[in-house]
């Protein structure tokens, strides 16, 4: 299998534009989180540091604990070394 990673120097100018137009301001956001350190969160869920609950928003804290994600585990979830 072959990946190739998508660069802006192999598209063609139309892509470039294309994707420019694509390309919208973000207009409202809460400043608050953009002090969360994503590699300090996913760190801590992977090592079963419950501390990372505290540095996202609620509504993250239900969606990885819901998916699973980030190799999230229960507590009661034996954890694999």
């Amino acid at each position: 299998m072959v990946i190739r990673k998508n660069s802006s120097s192999s598209q063609t100018p139309q892509r470039r534009a294309a994707l420019a137009n694509l390309r919208m301001p973000i207009r409202s956001y809460d400043e608050s989180y953009l002090s969360i350190h994503t590699l300090d969160v996913l760190a801590r869920i992977q090592q079963g540091d419950s501390s990372w609950e505290s540095m996202v928003p609620a509504v993250v804290v239900e969606m990885i604990k819901a998916e699973h994600l980030f190799g999230w585990q229960s507590e009661a979830a034996p954890r694999l070394l």
